[in-house]
């Protein structure tokens, strides 16, 4: 039982030997595992599940896994909860034309980014380019485009992001 290994390439190579009795074996090797090398490990896990699609847990483990998921969720939505909290207390913080109760509503519009990086870098915004209060989708995403360009001008390194985002 790969589980029970404690030894991670030896566990690495009783998971590729289950693998292989499944005929889902083709390009990863123990120290690819081991090594947590991203690529291969998400092709791997996508030929998983592309070939068994509807795995099953067996009844006896169903409950214990549900729990165990829950729990996990719950520590994540908490964690993700504090984070929030605290950027939601920043910019709060700032004095800006409105207050953040949540944070991913009260930004989508990209105003509220826009002022916020106006009061990190005052003068860099151009506000003939914001759409205030607006309530068309286009004209907050034009913003949130926007916001990208101001981080990046601010010397913020902004990678594969944009205003619908």
């Amino acid at each position: 039982d790969p589980l029970q290994e404690t030894d991670p390439k030896k566990r690495a190579a009783l998971v590729l030997q289950n693998a292989d009795k499944m005929g889902c074996r083709k390009f990863v090797t123990p120290d690819n595992i081991v090594a947590g090398s991203p690529q291969l490990n998400l092709a791997f896990t996508a030929l998983l599940f592309n070939n068994f699609p509807a795995l099953e847990i067996p009844q006896e483990q169903a409950a214990m896994h549900s729990q165990e998921f829950a729990a996990l969720m719950e520590e994540e939505d908490a964690e993700a909860s504090r984070e929030e909290s605290v950027f939601r207390n920043w910019i709060n913080s700032m004095g800006l034309s409105a207050d953040v109760n949540s944070l991913i509503e009260d930004c989508r519009t990209g105003q509220l980014l826009v002022e916020v990086m106006e009061k990190l870098q005052p003068s860099l915004v151009n506000w003939k380019m914001v759409k205030k209060d607006t309530k068309v989708q286009i004209k907050q995403i034009e913003n949130c485009n926007y916001a990208v360009q101001v981080a990046t001008d601010m010397g913020l390194t902004v990678v594969n992001i944009g205003g619908k985002d």
